[in-house]
């Protein structure tokens, strides 16, 4: 179910408005009655991208034992066509 509200009336009672959403609510909130922004609920398969990269990268060996060989050969002439 879609419910709108303005702005003010979000702001007196965001907390209920956040349990409507994590009830798989959306919410339109409105400015000078037009729409501003949309509060929707968080599916969980949109946090799990994010939970495996930050793991990764706590998962980093940390040491000074890696090392990185940079390769130094030249790019040579880059052409630039702005036809």
């Amino acid at each position: 179910m879609t419910k709108t509200v303005k702005l003010q009336d979000a702001k007196a009672n965001l907390s209920q408005l956040i349990r409507k959403v994590e009830a798989g609510d959306t919410v339109i909130v409105t400015q000078h009655g037009k729409p501003a922004a949309r509060l929707l609920p968080i599916a969980p398969e949109e946090e799990q991208p994010i939970r495996i990269a930050i793991e990764a990268f706590r998962n980093i060996p940390k040491g000074d034992d890696i090392e990185f060989e940079r390769d130094r050969t030249p790019w040579g002439d880059i052409e630039l066509d702005f036809d």
